[in-house]
């Protein structure tokens, strides 16, 4: 595969893993405060979505190979740390998303029960809290593997400085605007997230039409950590 077929690859599948980060989310929308009547009666949504959270990590994971071969890099130390973080992003999201079906197994067995009690309510508020946690260091993760990329990117010199300089103020944005926030007790803020997207639309527009620049392969004795 030629690096500009390689590249434009690596921009579509960026734009596959954007709609695989946004459109679960929206699906697990049944699982707010009141998920013991809202989520069972949207399992069928639910588990999609954690389906396709399960496969956005595998691409993600995917990704990073790529993004190592489109740089010609080989696994050096930048390739292996996001190859890294792609792993430890898919495996908090499968915490995550056994968290999803915990809530939706108590929420199914709310319903169906004909006289709800007490500890079902109490099971369900533990599930809840711990699933927020475990959400937002899933979403800590992903913050970390888009700025490793845009880290890369920009120390080959791969795409223009301006483009990963805007991708990584957006995912300054995300991190200070929801984990971060909801680290120090506060509400996040769903607003300073939705950049990041404008960020991983312009980098995989950038890829799609005009691919990376030229990038010399890495000497073979080249320092690892260089």
């Amino acid at each position: 595969m030629t690096s500009k077929r390689t590249s434009r690859v690596t921009g579509l599948l960026l734009i596959v893993q954007l709609a695989g980060l946004i459109v679960p989310f929206v699906l697990l929308l049944p699982l707010g405060r009141d998920f013991l009547t809202t989520a069972a009666p949207a399992a069928g949504a639910i588990r999609t979505a954690v389906i396709a959270l399960f496969a956005n990590g595998g691409l993600t994971i995917g990704l990073s190979f790529l993004v190592a071969r489109v740089l010609r890099s080989g696994l050096d130390a930048g390739s292996l740390w996001l190859v890294s973080a792609a792993v430890i992003m898919s495996v908090l999201q499968a915490v995550d998303s056994a968290c999803i079906l915990s809530m939706l197994a108590v929420s199914d067995r709310f319903v169906n029960a004909t006289h709800p009690d007490e500890t079902l309510r109490v099971a369900g508020d533990t599930i809840r809290t711990v699933r927020q946690w475990t959400h937002t260091f899933a979403i800590l993760a992903i913050d970390v593997w888009i700025a490793s990329m845009y880290v890369l990117l920009q120390r080959r010199k791969a795409v223009p400085r301006a483009l990963t300089a805007f991708g990584l103020f957006t995912v300054g944005l995300h991190f200070v605007g929801i984990p971060l926030r909801s680290v120090l007790g506060y509400v996040p803020l769903g607003t300073l997230g939705m950049p990041m997207a404008l960020g991983h639309l312009a980098l995989a527009a950038w890829l799609l039409t005009r691919g990376v620049a030229h990038v010399h392969p890495r000497p073979a004795n080249a320092d690892v950590l260089a």
